[in-house]
Order: C-alpha cells, then structure tokens, then sequence
C-alpha cells in the first residue's frame, strides 16, 4: 500500500511539459548518462553532470533565464557521464558547492576547486531532505569505482526518492532504509544487466522507476535482463532514451508525470509504443 495518493499515468500517458514547473524533481536527458535536477522555485540542487555540454543544455529548459546560480551540486562518483559536464557548468554557472564523497577519485584538475566538500550523511537544501545510504560508513573503499557511488534517499514534498548511481545487485542489496517503498527510483548504472536485480525491485517496490541512458546506446541500456525483470513486477518504467527530461512536478499529495518531447513528438511516442504493447 502506497502512503501517498499518486497521480497514476502508463508510459504511453506521459504529459507534454509546456512551462517548467516551480517544484520538480528532472531527470534530465544528457544521453548516456545521468544528470537529476530538484528545483524549488529558485533553489536548485543537482545529482551529477552528464558529460560535456549536455546538462548545460537541458537546465536552461528548466532555470528561469536570469538564474545563474546552481545552488548545490552532488557528485555521485567520477566515471565522465556523471560528472564531466561540470566543466560547461562552471562556464555558464556560478556554482558554490559540490559535495562528494571521500571515497571518491577526483580527478586532477578538480581538486583545487574550492567549492568541494565531503558529503555529510544527512542534510537539507531546497526544501528537500537527503540521507547518505551509500558509502556506508561500516564498509572499506571498493576496488571497483561504481560500487563506491553515492546513495541517496531524498523526501522532498512528502514524496521518497532514491537515487542509485552505479551501483551493482551485490551493494544494493547492502542498502539500509526504514522505507517499505519509494514514489520515484533511478535504474542503477543506467540499466545494466548487472544491477537493478528482481529483489532490488521487489524490495522497493518503486511506483516510478527512471533509466537513463542514450538512444541505442551500445551498452544496451536499460539490458533486455532488466526490462524483463521489470515486466515482473507493476511498476512504471520511464526512460529518457524514449521520452527525453522525464518530469515529475509535485502539487499537495499528487505526481505529474511529463515530458520536454513538443507535443507532437509525444503524441508520436504514445502511438508507437502502444503498437508495440510495451
């Protein structure tokens, strides 16, 4: 039983977004890779870069021209699709903070930005609240990068989200929270075969699970594996290969799901994938 009363909407029902919404979480579409931005009127905070210009491109859809200023950013770990946009960022944007954690492999040129700061385990920016789920602090540094990546468990608006990076079945399985279910999840590593396993899913029993990850991209993403593991459960699966910005906008106890696809794109998209029953 969800808490929270959700607007309920399949993915060949998604809304065209036609004016940026005031209170939002965006997974922005920055190809193969991953960028989410919470937006509380004026107040943002973003979860990783994407890779070169991309992110750039996409928060101006969604920032009212005359911002300037990314108030908070989160990188979740150093693979380049999550944070290499930062330095078209940093041209664009004032940016005052960028929170990492000390797990994490900086790379050369940024460890003299005085902006970064160690990630506490919990905090609060724009309204929203955010919990440290991962790196725990009872486990040793991974050999393997993406199993280092930050976990977060975020309530904003009365809504649970959990963001995953590229974590693997192995860490997430790791994972400790007093939630029996979260209203919106990111697909870890972008869908890959090797994270996002069935009892993951079945655990946190998301009501919207997001991947994103490039158009025929030639890692697969999200795997066959995934789709078909997702296919096992009744959750929603949203993907910015499909859809591009997936948007969820928050109003009292509701979710609005839309998408930056023009209108006729949209009405395109839902043609096509109720053809193929998906």
């Amino acid at each position: 039983m969800k808490k929270y009363l959700i607007l309920t909407v399949s993915l060949i029902a998604v809304y065209y977004c036609s004016k940026p919404p005031e209170k939002a979480v965006v997974f922005l579409d920055v190809g193969q890779g991953s960028a989410i931005l919470i937006q509380n009127k004026t107040c943002q905070v973003l979860i990783d870069t994407g890779n070169y210009y991309k992110a750039t491109h996409s928060i101006g859809k969604f920032l009212p021209k005359t911002d300037k200023v990314i108030d908070h950013l989160i990188i979740s770990h150093f693979d380049s699709d999550h944070y290499a946009g930062i330095y078209n960022l940093l041209k664009r944007y004032s940016i005052p903070e960028v929170l990492v954690h000390h797990f994490s492999q900086i790379p050369s040129n940024l460890r003299s930005l005085p902006q970064l700061a160690n990630i506490p385990s919990e905090f609060s920016y724009c309204g929203a609240d955010f919990r440290l789920l991962w790196p725990s602090p009872a486990v040793f540094r991974s050999p393997v990068k993406n199993e280092n990546s930050i976990v977060l468990d975020i309530d904003f608006n009365g809504f649970n989200i959990l963001l995953t990076g590229d974590i693997g079945c192995h860490t997430e399985s790791q994972l400790e929270t007093a939630r029996e279910s979260y209203n919106i999840m990111q697909t870890a590593h972008h869908g890959s075969k090797y994270s996002n396993c069935l009892h993951t899913l079945q655990r946190f029993q998301p009501t919207y699970l997001v991947t994103q990850s490039g158009y025929q991209n030639r890692y697969r993403h999200p795997h066959p594996e995934v789709l078909q593991r997702v296919s096992l459960t009744d959750i929603q699966h949203l993907r910015t290969d499909q859809l591009s910005d997936i948007i969820f906008s928050f109003d009292g106890s509701t979710i609005q799901v839309s998408s930056s696809r023009t209108r006729s794109q949209t009405e395109i998209l839902a043609q096509f994938l109720e053809s193929r029953a998906l």
